[in-house]
């Protein structure tokens, strides 16, 4: 072999050496964007991923729903959720299927959704100081009755019938 065919073999061995050992280089992703602020039921269902916010296959408490069924219409509610949190994504949709089944209409919610930023929650939030999501407030006469804050003691519609009840 040549010394220039050598020389030549040699150098381009090392390239491809030198190309195949270079770490990849990354770029980062950019900041995910998640839906913030007050938002009525149709903006809230007309996001993206609503049917993530469904479950109909949660089995409600007969007993309780029934107590729901003739006491919770005089109670506003307000649900603080946050799309990229867990706990949203399992609590949310079981509470709107309980609401479905106690004839609570949806429209009559405040919707408040949050992002990551905890910073612009006290913007949001008010006097209602939330800490966690998804929190759910009840609420009459304009004053707070009771919450739900992240997972329920027992379950939703457990804990929304013990709100009532102590609201008595």
């Amino acid at each position: 072999m040549k010394p220039i065919q050598l020389l030549s073999l040699l150098g381009a061995s090392l390239f491809v050496l030198a190309c195949s050992s270079s770490k990849e280089i990354k770029t980062p992703e950019p900041p995910k964007h998640y839906p913030h602020g007050h938002f009525t039921y149709q903006q809230f269902a007309d996001s993206s991923g609503w049917k993530q916010w469904i479950d109909t296959g949660y089995e409600i408490n007969p007993g309780d729903l029934d107590i729901l069924k003739m006491n919770l219409r005089p109670y506003t509610i307000k649900m603080y959720a946050g799309v990229w949190c867990g706990d949203s994504k399992d609590q949310v949709p079981r509470f709107f299927h309980i609401l479905d089944e106690a004839g609570y209409p949806k429209e009559d919610i405040e919707y408040i959704l949050v992002n990551r930023d905890r910073a612009a929650w006290k913007t949001l939030a008010g006097a209602d100081s939330i800490k966690k999501v998804p929190t759910f407030i009840l609420m009459k006469n304009g004053k707070e009755t009771g919450r739900i804050t992240e997972t329920p003691k027992v379950k939703l519609e457990t804990d929304l019938v013990e709100i009532i009840l102590n609201d008595r």
